[in-house]
């Protein structure tokens, strides 16, 4: 686990610090990186004064350090579907989980895995392997959390510390794995499409 805290200075911190503190924490070519993000908790880039401008900003930043031959995978959860039964559209519902996963998910190059609580989207070089054909089970065998395990990615928290984020969403794949006597599988009543066609 890595986490990001932006050097403490008078100035807000430029794209240029960013892609330095990616390094900083041990990023290279080619890693597999699970990024959180709470963006309101990093603030502001001096160079990216627009919303977009801010999202491909922290984008390319990543992408300078983990190359083409890297991996970015964000969570895109949908537990307005869990919650209230409504219908899971692989394509159109929108995450709950900030304006980076739905920056991700919305880019015509990322791939979303098809979980209708806990999906994730992916853009790069194993989107592929992370999140197509997944089991059913949010965090159990063969989920993409499990992939990304097995693959040795590395889980990032943006804008939070370590200890308030703690990378919950992977925890909560070691919760599962031990049958811990706290967690327990919900069933999803709620339709799930993906391609027009409703999925079983």
């Amino acid at each position: 686990n890595f986490r990001f805290m932006m050097p403490q200075a008078s100035r807000h911190p430029t794209t240029k610090d960013l892609t330095e503190a990616f390094s900083a924490i041990g990023l290279e070519e080619g890693n597999i990186v699970y990024l959180s993000t709470q963006l309101y908790g990093m603030g502001p880039l001096a160079d990216a004064p627009s919303r977009l401008e801010y999202l491909d900003a922290i984008f390319s930043a990543l992408y300078s350090v983990i190359g083409a031959r890297g991996t970015l995978v964000v969570p895109t959860f949908t537990q307005q579907v869990g919650r209230f039964g409504v219908p899971f559209v692989l394509e159109q519902t929108e995450s709950l989980t900030g304006i980076f996963g739905e920056y991700i998910r919305m880019r015509v190059d990322s791939i979303r895995s098809l979980h209708p609580v806990f999906s994730v989207a992916s853009v790069g070089a194993c989107s592929r392997e992370i999140c197509t054909n997944i089991s059913p089970v949010a965090f159990g065998a063969d989920s993409a959390f499990d992939r990304m395990v097995r693959m040795k990615a590395k889980a990032v928290c943006l804008g939070f510390d370590y200890y308030s984020g703690h990378i919950t969403s992977l925890m909560h794949l070691v919760e599962t794995a031990f049958a811990v006597p706290y967690y327990y599988n919900k069933l999803i009543c709620s339709p799930v499409f993906s391609g027009g066609v409703l999925i079983e």
